[in-house]
């Protein structure tokens, strides 16, 4: 059984939801009321305004249950996993998009990617708590092709960087 070592406090879980939350409502004031700001620093305060709600997620995802047994432990390590692997995901696609030009390039996508693989997370994790799913029980067999899995995918993404370099050089 995976044991998280470095998780931090169950209060801190209150604090990244005020923090989140915080966030959330100054970044819809911000976005109501549509000030106008010198120049380049519209973007700059909606970075760090994201970065704040992906901070304050970041506590709520990582910070321990106030009853921290086996049972949600497993749960987590498997959802972190999940998470994980859906931000990498996430992200590698809008890259992939990005590069074809058929989206203009944003930071902003990328951390929406990042606040959605962390909302999915917290969603599912506490519907895993609420139905104790079967999965939780079942004994793990380990997987030989996760190795491969990971080499394709970088074998993947280094062709895709020789192509847009050769495509769009002048």
């Amino acid at each position: 059984m995976k044991h998280f070592t470095s998780l931090g406090s169950h209060r801190f879980k209150t604090f990244g939801l005020v923090v989140t939350v915080l966030a959330v409502v100054l970044l819809v004031i911000l976005s109501l009321l549509n000030y106008d700001y010198e120049e380049g620093w519209h973007a700059r305060i909606f970075i760090m305004n994201h970065f704040i709600i992906v901070f304050g997620l970041f506590m709520i995802t990582y910070s321990k249950e106030f009853y921290d047994d086996e049972r949600v432990q497993k749960i987590r390590y498997n959802l972190l996993k999940f998470s994980y692997a859906l931000t990498v995901c996430g992200i590698m696609a809008y890259m992939v998009i990005a590069t074809l030009e058929r989206v203009d390039f944003s930071v902003f996508v990328i951390l929406y990617i990042i606040e959605a693989a962390l909302i999915i997370y917290q969603i599912l994790f506490r519907y895993c708590l609420a139905v104790n799913p079967s999965w939780i029980f079942k004994e793990n067999t380990q997987n030989n092709f996760r190795f491969y899995y990971l080499l394709a995918t970088l074998l993947f993404l280094i062709g895709w960087t020789i192509y847009v370099a050769l495509h769009y050089k002048l």
